[in-house]
């Protein structure tokens, strides 16, 4: 808001506390240099290129049937629906009912229930936690009418995981100690999340695109408001902290080992089908010359074969030479 000249605003970022390490986020957010995203491609090469490949694999396994069964029982016991109940509610904190009045409260419920109603959570929250449980990860833009900002948030929009990335810009500053040395401190500059229409999937070029200042220029990638975005991730990360994982990521390699038994069982069965239709004929202590006849009448009688006359109604023997 403006006034006389002045600018009121919401205060950028949160006070931090000086520290040398730096912290640990679950959100997956690409760390960049301070300053903007040029210079900065060859660490996100594989990174956000690999992430969107990720969720691609998580959509790919929920296609086999046991992955589909296991998710579809894990979302019916978490996701509860009876009539007469409500899905989800807001519980507050004992010590925030006790301070807040009356009227607060009952505000906070209300916008609550606003914002449950525009995730149409009362008519697919089997369908929204299931993508959350797939993918590891839930993105929606909040919709506001320019010039009525007043009015609130209008739509939450689903945004697919692929095609948004959460920003970080760090930048290291030197601090002098009491003692004489120079510690080092992570600063956060600006948190935003960028967007791109073809998807990070194509690695880093797409972060270089000329575009990235012009909202809305083709296919080009864009920075977007930290608050323009409701996420939600799975919590979990991999090995170096830096990738989002989703809760399906403990199936994949027993889900690779079954389709790895599953096709070495057909490649088996049919390599084996020729071989399997051997079979000895125990000659006993007959002569060689019977015993050769007798192989020989039974060569012929499995060379003949049967085919069914639909004129005749019978089986006609076809003998193969």
């Amino acid at each position: 808001m403006k006034l006389f000249g002045f600018e009121i605003k919401r205060q950028s970022e949160e006070q931090e506390i000086p520290t040398f390490a730096e912290k640990i986020e679950d959100d997956g957010a690409v760390n960049l240099a301070y300053g903007g995203l040029y210079g900065t491609y060859v660490d996100l090469d594989g990174t956000v290129r690999t992430e969107a490949e990720l969720v691609t694999k998580y959509r790919q396994m929920a296609g086999n049937p046991e992955i589909d069964q296991a998710i579809d029982e894990i979302t019916n016991e978490a996701i509860v629906v009876e009539d007469g109940r409500e899905t989800v509610t807001l519980i507050l904190d004992e010590e925030l009912e006790n301070s807040l009045p009356e009227k607060y409260q009952s505000a906070i419920q209300e916008e609550f229930k606003r914002v449950l109603r525009l995730l149409e959570f009362d008519t697919k929250p089997y369908e929204i936690f299931r993508t959350w449980y797939r993918d590891g990860r839930l993105y929606y833009h909040k919709v506001v009418v320019p010039g009525q900002e007043a009015e609130g948030i209008q739509e939450l929009r689903y945004l697919d995981p692929r095609k948004i990335r959460k920003a970080r810009e760090t930048y290291r500053k030197r601090s002098d100690r009491t003692t004489g040395q120079t510690v080092a401190l992570t600063k956060t500059a600006k948190e935003y999340f960028l967007y791109s229409n073809k998807g990070f999937a194509a690695g880093n070029r797409a972060l270089n695109d000329p575009s990235v200042e012009k909202a809305g220029t083709g296919d080009g990638v864009f920075r977007i408001a930290k608050d323009s975005i409701l996420h939600c991730t799975s919590g979990l990360l991999d090995a170096g902290n830096k990738m989002v994982l989703s809760y399906l990521h403990k199936a994949m390699r027993p889900l690779n080992q079954l389709r790895a038994m599953e096709d070495a069982t057909v490649i088996y069965r049919i390599a084996r089908a020729p071989e399997r239709r051997v079979f000895y004929i125990d000659v006993g202590s007959l002569p060689k010359a019977k015993a050769e006849q007798h192989l020989k009448d039974m060569m012929t009688k499995f060379k003949n074969r049967l085919v069914y006359d639909a004129s005749t109604v019978k089986f006609v023997m076809i003998e193969d030479f």
